[in-house]
């Protein structure tokens, strides 16, 4: 696999998902309507940046799955699962409601990418 074909998969996939980001930063009040939930609009939007995120980093996921690097891929699973694990029900018990989810859910996508 050539780096330029690397940078390729990267680039398109990283635009689709910037893309699918901007589609529902923009259709969050429509959806927040749909289901009569207007205050969905911001959490609906802080949370799809793990689109984003994900995107950032499959690139290099898909590379270490080809190479047979599940140890490390596990390892960084179990570090991310862990982290954000903790924070998510650390601000659970501080009552922070739905933002303890978002938090859990962005805090994943970081420390996987």
């Amino acid at each position: 696999v050539e780096p330029a074909l690397l940078n390729s998969v990267f680039a398109v996939n990283l635009i689709g998902a910037v893309a699918i980001y901007a589609t529902i930063w923009a259709l969050a009040p429509l959806i927040g309507g749909w289901m009569h939930m207007p205050d969905i609009e911001l959490p609906l939007r802080i949370a799809s940046l793990t689109l984003v995120l994900n995107a950032l980093g499959f690139s290099q996921l898909a590379m270490c799955r080809r190479e047979f690097a599940y140890r490390w891929l596990a390892m960084r699973s179990l570090v991310a699962t862990l982290v954000s694990g903790a924070l998510g029900i650390g601000l659970a018990f501080a009552g922070f409601g739905v933002w303890a989810l978002i938090a859990q859910l962005l805090t994943m996508a970081l420390v996987n990418m």
